[in-house]
C-alpha cells in the first residue's frame, strides 16, 4: 500500500465535470441543493438499518457523547420541505453510513 491516490488525474476531472452537471440541472430547475447534518443524538427509525456510533466531545473536559452517523437523509430533508422553503423542491448528495447487519 503506499500513499498516493488510486484516481488519475483525468478520472478526478471527469467527476467534477459530471458533479458540475448534476448541480447545473438542478440549478436550471430553480432546485435548492443543501447539506444536511452527518451526525445526530438519535438514529434513524428504520429497524433494518444499524446507525454508525461515533463519539463526540465537544471540549476537553465535557462529557463525551454518542452521536450517530446518518443512515439516510429522508428524515432532515422531510424537515426542511415541512418548513416552506421558497423552493419545494430540494436536492442533496451526501454521503450514508450504515454497518452490516449482525449475522
Amino acid at each position: 500500500m503506499h500513499w498516493q491516490p488510486t484516481a488519475s488525474n483525468s478520472m478526478l476531472a471527469a467527476r467534477a465535470a459530471l458533479n458540475a452537471q448534476i448541480r447545473s440541472f438542478f440549478a436550471a430547475r430553480d432546485v435548492l441543493e443543501v447539506e444536511t447534518p452527518l451526525m445526530c443524538h438519535a438514529s434513524g427509525t428504520d429497524p433494518n438499518l444499524h446507525p454508525v456510533t461515533a463519539a463526540y466531545q465537544p471540549y476537553p473536559h465535557a462529557h463525551p457523547q454518542t452521536l450517530y452517523l446518518q443512515t439516510s437523509p429522508e428524515f432532515a430533508m422531510k424537515r426542511l420541505l415541512c418548513r416552506q422553503w421558497r423552493h419545494l423542491s430540494v436536492v442533496q448528495g451526501v454521503p450514508q453510513w450504515r454497518k452490516r447487519r449482525p449475522s
